[in-house]
């Protein structure tokens, strides 16, 4: 059985708040996904790599 774990937009900005990560009020997840790289390039966000994968 397969089992896979969907989550959507509210809940994937949820998740990066929860690291940490600061994000426009308004932002679509391709904008959360923008800002999550470039706060993970520029310092790094514990945490990060685990969630994506």
């Amino acid at each position: 059985m397969m089992y896979a774990d969907l989550i959507d937009a509210e809940d994937f900005r949820q998740r990066l708040v929860a690291l940490g990560i600061e994000l426009p009020a308004d932002a679509d997840p391709d904008t959360c996904a923008r800002h999550a790289a470039r706060q993970q390039a520029e310092a790094g966000v514990p945490g990060l790599p685990a969630l994506v994968a």
